[in-house]
């Protein structure tokens, strides 16, 4: 149990960046609560925690007459513990979010705005190294695409499949490409026939389609069909679900699988889609540290981090229309309730735009 708690730790220090002095106020107010279990013989791990105990817990806790700051900093602490132990998928579900508690209103999440995400994209383009690709990627795929950071870097390249994309050596038997497969068969007939291969068809613009006689629909649809793509992840307790990602993020994995990743691979096997330097698979330190120094050079004042994408992802798509079912979808979330948060972030929004707007505001 004590393993998990000092993971905790460790992402509180690297990923963040809290101070030495809170991360060993973290460590006391949890090995306090890993004595109480211990003691107690409640649970022999933390999947086996329910609220029942914890709030037997903090019930001891009062008896032991702490004041009431000092009781809510320690279940403030032992909620974030739960809530990380989720997002990891240590623990099916988070007992905690009902725990008493003075601080039990819930933050809501911070998003960037279009314009903000649009300057920490612009950080790493254009990509004229393998690292520079790989980031790219890593930024266009995780605001694409909503997955967490542990889904991201969990990520094999066999679970990407993206139309078109050109490979050499080991990679090029990994994917098996049939992204016109949803393409009438027809319209597939007749336009590789004059452009004279499915390849000249995945390559064709819209304009260069609708030359071999697509209506500017029927061309729109087959590029849309090439220039998207598909992506396996395992979210929280080991779900899988396939997340599609738009046109350009699809261009920045094509660009680091063609040119990027092999001239990180140092060794033969390794099927880990992003790398670091070393050949290994990157980590989530590894990607919170250079979205950290990304967002530094983009300007940004907020303390950016891949969740905050994932925020951001979820309050765009709602800002443009989406219903909330099809984010709840999207983001892999097991209950609505989850991804009603976000409806307050556009609540805002609409409140933002209002004062702006009316001239009597």
């Amino acid at each position: 149990m004590r393993a998990a708690v000092d993971s905790f730790l460790n992402h509180l220090t690297v990923e963040r960046n809290l101070s030495p002095h809170t991360v060993t106020a973290y460590r006391n107010d949890l090995d306090q609560l890993t004595a109480y279990l211990e003691e107690s013989k409640q649970a022999k791990g933390w999947a086996q925690i329910d609220l029942e105990i914890l709030a037997l817990y903090v019930t001891e806790l009062r008896e032991r007459g702490y004041v009431s700051a000092t009781l809510n900093r320690k279940v403030a602490a032992v909620k974030s513990f739960f809530r990380y132990l989720a997002e990891e998928g240590s623990v099916p579900v988070d007992p905690t979010d009902p725990l008493t508690s003075s601080h039990n209103s819930r933050r809501l999440p911070k998003a960037l705005s279009e314009e903000d995400v649009d300057r920490l994209l612009a950080v790493v383009s254009p990509a004229t190294t393998p690292e520079r690709m790989r980031d790219r990627a890593m930024l266009e795929l995780l605001y694409a695409s909503g997955m967490r950071v542990t889904e991201l870097v969990s990520l094999d390249i066999g679970d990407v499949d993206v139309a078109g994309i050109q490979l050499e050596g080991e990679l090029a038997d990994v994917f098996y490409d049939e992204a016109l497969i949803s393409i009438d068969q027809p319209i597939k007939q007749r336009v590789a026939e004059q452009l004279g291969s499915l390849k000249a068809v995945k390559d064709a613009t819209p304009a260069v389609l609708m030359e071999t006689g697509l209506s500017e629909g029927e061309a729109q649809e087959v590029h849309a069909t090439l220039n998207t793509g598909v992506v396996r992840c395992q979210g929280k307790g080991g779900k899988e679900r396939m997340v599609t990602v738009n046109a350009v993020a699809v261009g920045a994995l094509k660009e680091y699988l063609a040119k990027g990743r092999q001239r990180l691979s140092k060794r033969p096997g390794e099927m880990a889609l992003l790398l670091n330097r070393r050949g290994k698979r990157l980590t989530r330190q590894g990607v919170w540290l250079l979205l950290k120094a990304y967002a530094g050079h983009a300007g940004l004042d907020m303390n950016v981090t891949p969740h905050t994408l994932r925020h951001s992802f979820a309050t765009h798509l709602l800002q443009g229309g989406a219903s909330l079912r099809h984010v709840q979808e999207m983001l892999g979330h097991a209950s609505i309730a989850t991804t009603q948060i976000y409806t307050h972030l556009t609540g805002e929004h609409v409140r933002q735009e209002y004062a702006r707007a009316h001239p009597r505001s």
